[in-house]
């Protein structure tokens, strides 16, 4: 079976788009808020490959939490993905000198010589940026990296556009305290926009907290197999639930 397919989008997915390029024009942050298995890596991905490919003298910029999960050799990296991208391109569209090692695709840098834009990469680290100036920033999981505060501090001056791209891992992280600060766009990307995981959802009331959620049979299913926090961190996108606290909601 090819696992290469078309990247046709779900209605959710075309208004992640819609909210990134809006957030990109404005020059202002947007967070996503995920579950996991949402495509939202590969979106961010695409639209920031769709301005390097197409708006002249774009200087786009991606950090993660490892030099790997930036320019690494799996799929789970950054620039594993504009590569894969750029090898599915028509040939009139993709760019020249773009093998691994050529003078455009260089370690953590990938340059289009035909319209002077750049995609360059480094980890999140506290110096991270330092001194730099981009027109787009991508944060990728954001909420596993060292430093935050100083990373958010930091990036401000660096772009009037960050994509924060994560999953929550803990009530007291940076990425939590952002999403939750008022001072961010936040959109919701969530399983049960999923055309299979939300299939048949319907609302339950939490007789825990005494609050109203969507589910959906899938979930409902998974929740005999994985534990209350892996649910809560992987799959509701939630930040208390997630952290390592003495006593859980449940037990109170």
């Amino acid at each position: 079976r090819n696992p290469w397919v078309p990247f046709i989008l779900w209605p959710v997915q075309r208004q992640l788009v819609d909210a990134l390029r809006e957030s990109f024009y404005k020059g202002e942050d947007i967070l996503i808020s995920k579950s996991r298995d949402m495509g939202a890596s590969w979106l961010c991905s695409s639209f920031l490959h769709w301005l390097w490919l197409f708006r002249p003298d774009t200087q786009v910029r991606e950090m993660s939490r490892t030099e790997d999960y930036v320019d690494g050799p799996t799929s789970k990296s950054l620039f594993w993905k504009h590569d894969a991208i750029n090898v599915h391109l028509p040939e009139w569209m993709r760019p020249p000198n773009l093998e691994k090692g050529s003078k455009n695709r260089t370690k953590l840098r990938i340059h289009n010589e035909l319209n002077g834009s750049t995609i360059a990469g480094e980890s999140t680290t506290k110096h991270a940026m330092s001194g730099d100036r981009c027109t787009v920033l991508l944060l990728d999981e954001f909420s596993k990296v060292d430093d935050g505060q100083l990373i958010r501090t930091a990036t401000a001056d660096v772009t009037p556009c960050r994509i924060v791209n994560s999953t929550p891992s803990g009530a007291g992280t940076e990425y939590s305290r952002w999403k939750n600060s008022g001072q961010i766009k936040v959109f919701p990307l969530m399983f049960y926009d999923h055309p299979q995981k939300g299939k048949g959802r319907f609302v339950l009331k939490d007789t825990v907290k005494g609050t109203y959620h969507i589910s959906s049979p899938w979930l409902e299913n998974e929740r005999k197999r994985r534990t209350d926090r892996e649910i809560a961190q992987e799959i509701l996108a939630e930040d208390l639930e997630t952290g390592e606290v003495f006593f859980d909601l449940k037990m109170l």
